[in-house]
């Protein structure tokens, strides 16, 4: 799956994690299901890892589309979020800023952050960065190649996987 996403109750975190090329649909394919579950607090902090994206098909207008659903949901539970992205790539710090633009231009209770490495993030949250070992939920097959032309990671990346 291009995008999963860990529960982690305990430590009132929401992980997820991108891997390969990723559509709005993937995205909506998690998301659904994640803020139906009863074990998603109000308040839970999101964390959305895009280290290891290689592309994502869709463009503005879906991006806008998604976040505009991504915040009725969200504020639906009327309390304040925090969203912070991972990504050391051009393709995943593109599509995060992307995300905080169409936030930031609206008043709502997502605060969204970018530019962070993952260890960033946990110390952020005040939380133990030991449970990064226990999040990696990436999984492609050693065959999958970046699209043509594209600044690609990916042997970097596949290493750090397996």
């Amino acid at each position: 799956m291009p995008v999963e996403s860990i529960l982690l109750k305990q430590h009132n975190l929401l992980y997820r994690s991108l891997c390969g090329l990723v559509t709005i649909e993937d995205f909506e394919a998690d998301s659904v299901p994640i803020f139906r579950n009863p074990d998603y607090v109000p308040g839970t902090s999101i964390v959305v890892d895009a280290q290891r994206v290689m592309g994502f098909n869709f463009g503005f207008t879906e991006m806008r589309n998604f976040v505009q659903r991504t915040v009725l949901r969200l504020e639906a539970r009327n309390a304040a979020v925090n969203i912070l992205f991972v990504g050391d790539r051009l393709i995943g710090n593109s599509i995060a800023s992307m995300f905080k633009c169409f936030t930031d231009i609206q008043e709502t209770l997502i605060s969204v952050y970018t530019d962070f490495d993952l260890e960033e993030v946990f110390a952020y949250l005040d939380l133990p960065s030991s449970i990064v070992n226990k999040l990696t939920t990436c999984r492609m097959s050693a065959d999958v190649v970046c699209p043509e032309g594209s600044p690609c990671c990916l042997t970097r990346e596949l290493g750090r996987m397996f």
